[in-house]
Order: C-alpha cells, then structure tokens, then sequence
C-alpha cells in the first residue's frame, strides 16, 4: 500500500463517519422548511391609462406568479398538532397585496392534506402531517411586487421556527454527500492501476477525469424526488 493510498483510505473513512454524523445531527430536530420564487406574468409598463390589465375583471398593473415548496426534510414525521396555536402556519404577503388565486399545484403524498384559508394578504394552512421529505408545491397569482416575497410564519409548540431554506447551504450538502462515493472510487482505482502497474501519471489523469464525472453522476444517482423538486426551485 502506497502513500496515497493509505491517504484515501484515511480520508474515505473520515469522510463517511463525517457524513453520518452530520446525518444523526440533522434527524434530531424537527424542521419544516420553504423556498419561494416570483416571476413576473404581465406588467403595464406604459403607465397608459388605456392599457389595461384585468384577471377575473379585477384591474391591476401587473400580475406575479409566485410558488411556495414547504416540506419536511428532518428525518421525523411534523404533525399540525405540534405547530404553535399563536400564529398557527400562514403565508403572509405585503399590506395590500391584492391575491388574485391560489392552487396546490403539486404534492408527493396525499395523506399530506394540506387546506387553506384565505383572509385578505393571508392565506392559512392546515395539514394532518409531513412525513420526512414530503412537500407541497403552491401558486398564488397576486399584484405583490415581484422583489418582495412573502413569509412563510409559525413555530413549534417547542419554539423551533419553520425554517427559509437555504439554498447554498443545500449546494454545498450536494456537494459533501458525493464525496465518500469519489474517495471509495479513487481508492479502488488506485488499486486497480496498482495491479497492472499504470504509470501514476495516467493513474492521476484517471483519477482527476473520475473525480469530475463523479461529481454529476453520484448526484443524479442520489437524488431523491424532494431534491430534484428544490433544485427546480433554486435554479429557474
């Protein structure tokens, strides 16, 4: 066994007891998160009085699509009952905010049941649970400015907040998880070039052309739907 490889071997295995480390950490609290996103549908910005822009016949100057993920990446099942009865779980969009509609465009478990209400610039919610990486997509069609995205409010019963999703944060787990994979792979080949004696240049090369492709495919190999679904969000 080489330098080197001893090296791989060493880093392998604390980058494996790294990740189930962080992994135990993370599964102790329970967190419901959301991420937002606007995009501008159609806007008057003629200011011409003779232009006009209408939805369900209500006049507005523009119209915002907005779309909220809330899901549940904790590890744990998140019960309504255990959503502090104070502020309850609510979207709430600046003052005056007109809501023209609202939808549930998509959710990956029904049993999930998630209602509303509506009361002028807040929208109420309800659910029975969220099991562990369960999530519900929703759109709003609104005049809210499109630089302001609204709040996503409540707390446990045990004041944990529900939490904004962060994204780089999510870019860099993305990035954490795959490394074991490479590690475990660069050490084989290691081996491997080791065995039929391949000049450690090539082997270097090798390894650089794995480590980048790694990257990638370990990703999508990994990726669960909940994923795939916040990448959407992040990236568009």
């Amino acid at each position: 066994m080489t330098i080197i490889q001893f090296i791989q071997i060493t880093l392998t295995v604390l980058a494996i007891a790294n990740t189930l480390i962080f992994r135990y950490r993370d599964k102790r609290k329970k967190k419901l998160f959301y991420i937002f996103r606007n995009r501008i549908i159609l806007e008057n910005k003629l200011n011409d009085e003779k232009v006009v822009i209408k939805y369900n016949d209500e006049k507005t100057k523009k119209l915002v699509q907005t779309e909220v993920l809330i899901f549940n990446k904790s590890g744990q099942t998140i019960k309504f009952e255990e959503i502090g009865k104070t502020l309850g779980l609510q979207l709430v969009f600046s003052q005056n905010t007109s809501l023209f509609n609202v939808k549930i465009l998509e959710y990956n478990n029904p049993n999930v049941n998630l209602t509303y209400h509506q009361e002028n610039n807040k929208i109420k919610l309800y659910f029975d649970y969220f099991k562990n990486e369960n999530y519900v997509l929703m759109k709003f069609i609104s005049d809210e400015n499109n630089y302001n995205k609204p709040e996503l409010l409540g707390e446990f019963i045990n004041k944990d907040k529900i939490l904004k999703f962060n994204s780089l944060k999510f870019k860099m787990n993305q990035f954490i998880r795959v490394i074991p994979y490479i590690l475990i792979g660069s050490t084989m080949l290691g081996f491997v070039c080791e065995y039929y004696k391949i000049p450690k240049e090539i082997y270097y090369i090798i390894t650089f052309i794995f480590g980048l492709l790694s990257v990638d495919i370990f990703g999508k190999i990994l990726d669960k739907k909940i994923d795939k679904r916040i990448k959407d969000m992040i990236t568009e």
